[in-house]
């Protein structure tokens, strides 16, 4: 026995253009916020803060420490080639609540607390190597085997066993951040995704990550203290850094700083070490120019910032006065809170502005106070007063949740002074995030979508199910009532080839040409339910088979030959089941008999063997018999209950003893399984536990729900298993291939 997480692959796709393993494909993430009080911005540019009286800090969410990191304000054409590292203008803003104050220089929001709409765009598929005694190497999570640059083309294959994320969801997005041609977001629960600007599609995906931060066309990602640097356009691998602590990257993208109990270091993009100073630097507040590191550590010196030139490493100190709040997002303009009064500085120590009041953030020549947005020469005029109950700062951006309708905007502090524009997609969560750059905007939600300020959604709700056939095709309902078509791809596991729409209940062929939903007649809406079939992947209609329900019944599900050439469904009204088994093409019933026991359909089409289970009052398998039919006539019958085929000529056979309750198969004792032959004959028993529904992998092996495992039918021996308590669907893809969704997450795992 073996599982499955020695070997990652971790992938976005998105809509097939065009069958094959070289056309691009876009992977798709999903994506909303209220606050009912009045609050302080949260989240700005540049830099970093720690929680002072009213603005709190903004932080990104790092789970092995508390971190910041700037962003940038450096614009380049987004025309520029994929390869070309661009330096571009990014905005990193985090906010991990309606509560807190805003991270100095900080571009990223974080929010508090899933869906994919499919998307064209270039989608890149990443490894992460495990070893054998399960631990993860950090830094080759996201990153292809032995360090090499990611491939932007099919999701990649693996070698088993291995996993291949195919489309992730996102949970409650904590931080965002954008740039030019990138918009970068991590959730609650360490999911990293990002997403190109041009139509929010999905281009990379990494989850069980610390920390992450994008700024002029870097990407960052931390797997506890190991952070690994990539170039957001291609996914080039830049450089790796041991880097605990606090985090953040310049606003150029040019460099990493980190601050912990023992020095504040900064780092090139490729891992060099650039400066150090030694000290305790806890607790920062960090603005992150290009050419200069401007840091505040009260555990350093209280009433000290730090300017840095990451040039020479020289260091020159400047005090003030008070305690101190944070830095503009552009320039190393400071400011301080002492009791009800604030003072605001020159980088120099000149004290430029003192009076009652509060400073939130500050940008170019302009602050944001508590009444709204001031010049620095004169703070006691406001320019534009601002109410809002909600709000989140990303470089020069406010971004601001009015008291009502219509009064939500985002206000920009450029060089000609306040711009207030309107925002018309402010989620109406407590919790939610905000990323500014001037190429536009973008806001994530407690539902985990990212929305821009073209009103783009990145998803529109969970994995809601999933079904498959093990000739290589699956389903995924990413929306309501469409269903989204996978096919395997040798060498590139599984790429998008269009959807389907359903009314209903549904299920897929084993080899995948034919989709069948439960439904009442298209053509006579009065009728009674049936089944509807339906050709894969262009949806041509195959014909509708009625079944002996009612409109109110309810479904129970469908068994189908590998072709769907024989068929079977089943409903129920209370405590009474009832079955047909039938012929598709000719709409011929085979069978039609009261039981809770799907028919087994041979996976050649030619027989369906029907188990007969009783119903009301004591009901029980104990003297349930198996009934078979070829080409439609009887030709045996056998006890015990047939639970489905395992080839052509055998079939899996349970017994059971015992009174039973109102439905049989509830209360009566198992005994075991046999393999038995179609005409009776048991070839073994097996020491197989009581499995009640199945799916055939292979002529000797079938997969079960809850976990998932598949069994050899002969030796009993479990052959593969996954341990994940959130699965809800899984699906042989494959005679080596498992599909498993747990609703937010769409994973192929070669077994073998």
């Amino acid at each position: 026995m073996f599982h499955a997480r020695t070997q990652r692959l971790v992938v976005l796709t998105g809509l097939l253009a065009a069958y094959g393993c070289a056309d691009p494909v876009a992977a798709q993430i999903l994506t909303e916020s209220s606050s009912g009080e009045s609050e302080p911005p949260v989240g700005s540019d540049g830099a970093t803060g720690s929680t002072a009286p009213g603005p709190t800090t903004n932080e990104d969410d790092d789970d092995s420490a508390t971190t910041s990191s700037s962003s940038g304000a450096h614009e380049v054409d987004s025309s520029s080639s994929p390869a070309t590292e661009a330096a571009t203008t990014s905005s990193e803003a985090t906010s991990s609540a309606d509560t807190q104050q805003p991270t100095e220089g900080s571009a990223t929001s974080t929010g508090e607390t899933s869906t994919s709409d499919p998307t064209n765009g270039a989608e890149v598929g990443t490894t992460d190597a495990t070893s054998d005694d399960g631990s993860t190497d950090a830094t080759s999570e996201g990153t292809s085997t032995g360090g090499d640059d990611v491939e932007p083309s099919c999701p990649l294959d693996c070698a088993p066993p291995c996993e291949v994320v195919l489309s992730q969801t996102l949970g409650p997005i904590t931080t965002l951040a954008r740039d030019a041609t990138r918009i970068a977001a991590r959730d609650s629960y360490g999911e990293v995704a990002l997403f190109d600007t041009a139509a929010l599609a999905g281009v990379y995906s990494e989850d069980d990550t610390t920390w992450m931060a994008l700024s002029a066309g870097v990407l960052a990602i931390a797997h506890g203290d190991d952070v690994v640097l990539r170039s957001s356009t291609d996914l080039t691998l830049l450089g790796e850094v041991f880097a605990g602590g606090e985090r953040g990257l310049a606003v150029d993208g040019s460099y990493l700083w980190s601050a912990d109990g023992e020095a504040m270091r900064t780092f090139a993009t490729d891992g060099t070490e650039l400066t150090s100073t030694a000290g305790e630097f806890t607790d920062v507040h960090v603005l992150a120019l290009p050419d200069s590191l401007h840091v505040h550590a009260e555990s350093y010196a209280e009433h000290t910032v730090l300017h840095v030139d990451i040039a020479s490493g020289i260091v020159e100190q400047v005090e003030f006065e008070g305690e101190l709040i944070g830095w503009f997002g552009d320039v190393p303009r400071f400011w301080s809170h002492q009791a009800n009064a604030y003072r605001l500085y020159e980088p120099d120590g000149t004290e430029i502005a003192f009076g009652v009041g509060t400073i939130v953030h500050g940008w170019g020549d302009y602050v944001i106070t508590g009444a709204g947005v001031a010049h620095v020469d004169d703070l006691v005029t406001t320019l534009l007063p601002l109410t809002y109950t909600s709000s989140r700062i990303s470089g020069p951006a406010l971004a601001i949740i009015g008291g009502g309708p219509g009064t939500s905007a985002i206000v920009v502090l450029d060089a000609d002074g306040p711009d207030s524009q309107y925002f018309p997609s402010a989620p109406d969560e407590a919790s939610w995030a905000f990323a500014w750059d001037p190429a536009g905007w973008a806001i994530g939600d407690h539902e985990g979508v990212v929305r821009d300020d073209h009103d783009q959604h990145s998803s529109i709700g969970s994995i809601d199910r999933l079904v498959g056939g093990i000739g290589g095709r699956f389903l995924t309902e990413l929306e309501p009532g469409v269903q989204s078509i996978w096919d395997v791809v040798p060498g590139c596991t599984a790429l998008r080839n269009g959807s389907v729409s359903t009314v209903g209940a549904f299920d897929i062929s084993p080899d995948g040409s034919v989709i069948v939903e439960w439904m009442q007649d298209p053509k006579a809406w009065w009728a009674q339910r049936g089944s509807h079939f339906r050709g894969l992947p262009d949806g041509e209609e195959l014909g509708f088979v009625a079944s002996q329900a009612a409109s109110l019944t309810n479904h129970e599900g469908f068994s189908m030959s590998d072709d769907a050439t024989l068929a079977a469904h089943m409903w129920s009204s209370g405590d009474y089941f009832e079955s047909d088994a039938f012929a598709r093409e000719s709409e011929t019933i085979w069978a039609n008999v009261g039981t809770n026991v799907m028919p087994a359909l041979a996976p050649d089409g030619l027989t369906a063997v029907v188990t007969d289970a009783p119903w009301g009052f004591g009901a029980s398998y104990e003297d349930s018999s198996s009934t078979v039919y070829s080409g439609g006539v009887f030709t045996d019958v056998f006890d015990g209950v047939s639970w489905g085929f395992i080839d052509n000529a055998r079939v899996l056979v349970s017994h059971y003893e015992g009174p039973g309750c109102n439905i049989a198969g509830e209360c009566e004792d198992f005994v075991g399984t046999d393999i038995v032959e179609l005409d009776g004959t048991v070839v073994q028993s097996t020491s197989l536990p009581d499995l009640r529904r199945f799916q055939r992998v292979d002529d000797s092996s079938i997969l079960v729900d809850d976990p998932p495992r598949i069994f050899d039918v002969y030796t009993s021996e479990i052959l593969w298993s996954l341990d994940d308590e959130d699965v809800d669907d899984s699906a042989a893809i494959g005679e080596d291939l498992v599909a498993t969704s747990d609703g937010l997450s769409l994973v192929v795992h070669r077994w073998r």
